[in-house]
């Protein structure tokens, strides 16, 4: 029943991939005193942490009974009748309610919901439905911007969007990831579940922090897995692969640089590296942040036989970094904390 101090609502499931350009809402509600009432329509969560209400009624028509109604943004402001329903026919509601959701996707639950602050005065909601009229979406293929994810051993590590990131042209598309083939050497979750091959994870579920990356191995490895990327006008990028490197990991051409070394650890405005020097090549070093973002870079001339070289992180955030030196296909990957 509508007497409530609380709303109450009855939930509506659009089960379909819908653009939305605009919606139509259906209300029947049968209650002895209208005016009492505020109606409300609450759209599904898409990306947003807390889901969009708009205002269709709100204490209007004193002392009439009854709501049969299509609220429609196109249609004329309500006029009272004078008997039972008092609100009838398509009529416009408080506020506009199709701008909020446009350009979004309908599927999921949306509510109707009613309000009744006022005691004595009650009714029920006979029927509630929703109209979708859809924009025409041409279908565009999703596109994928990642980086390999670096990671230590033995750890649970949240991927991030600055790590995999699905995207499309036409931006109203929450990209899903369907898993092709899995880790070798880890799994993937989803909020603590392992993910199997035919799974799916989406872009909103990244960037919530829900999806990680989980290894148990005690020694350097890489790894990698395959999605299929589906955007909600049914485009497709299939078989990407997402390289996973321990931090320690070499690839295949890459031999390691023995003998670097680098203090202080944790270091807050400058640290040095030193190696000893016999080979003649440039020493290559980089820093980058854990998504793979190159914070600094240099190349240095190797003119001794030990090669030193103080690294200016004054300005550099607080954090954990890593740093790679690599001299010709010789390479070592180092941790180094800033601190502040």
């Amino acid at each position: 029943t509508a007497e409530n101090l609380e709303d109450i609502f009855v939930p509506i499931t659009v089960t379909d991939n819908l653009i939305i350009e605009k919606i139509l809402v259906a209300v029947d509600i049968s209650h002895t005193y209208v005016a009492d009432m505020t109606i409300k329509i609450e759209g599904p969560s898409f990306t947003e942490v807390s889901p969009t209400q708009v205002t269709l009624l709100s204490n209007k028509c004193q002392g009439g009974d009854d709501v049969n109604a299509i609220f429609d943004d196109a249609a004329n402001p309500l006029n009272c009748n004078v008997s039972a329903p008092v609100i009838s026919g398509s009529i416009a509601p408080a506020n506009n309610m199709s701008l909020p959701f446009a350009g979004k996707n309908a599927i999921g639950e949306w509510k109707l919901r009613v309000n009744d602050s006022y005691d004595e005065d009650g009714g029920q909601i006979n029927s509630a439905s929703i109209t979708v009229c859809t924009l025409d979406v041409i279908t565009t293929n999703p596109s994928l911007t990642h980086s390999e994810i670096v990671v230590d051993k033995n750890t649970t590590h949240t991927i991030s969007s600055d790590e995999i990131k699905g995207t499309t042209t036409s931006e109203l598309s929450n990209i899903e990831f369907k898993l092709i083939t899995t880790p070798l050497k880890g799994r993937i979750e989803k909020q603590g579940v392992v993910l199997s091959a035919g799974d799916v994870f989406t872009q909103r579920q990244i960037a919530l922090g829900f999806i990680t990356y989980v290894n148990t191995e005690v020694n350097s490895f890489n790894d990698e897995f395959k999605v299929d990327l589906i955007s909600v006008t049914k485009g497709w990028l299939p078989n990407q692969t997402i390289k996973i490197r321990e931090t320690t990991a070499l690839s295949s051409s890459e031999i390691f640089l023995e003998g670097v070394v680098l203090w202080p650890n944790p270091a807050k405005n400058v640290f040095t590296i030193q190696l000893p020097n016999s080979d003649t090549k440039k020493v290559s070093i980089g820093l980058f942040d854990l998504q793979g973002r190159q914070i600094l870079k240099s190349f240095e001339a190797s003119k001794t036989n030990t090669f030193t070289k103080e690294i200016n992180v004054e300005n550099i955030a607080a954090g954990m970094y890593l740093l790679t030196i690599q001299q010709g296909n010789k390479k070592a990957t180092k941790k180094i904390m800033v601190s502040k």
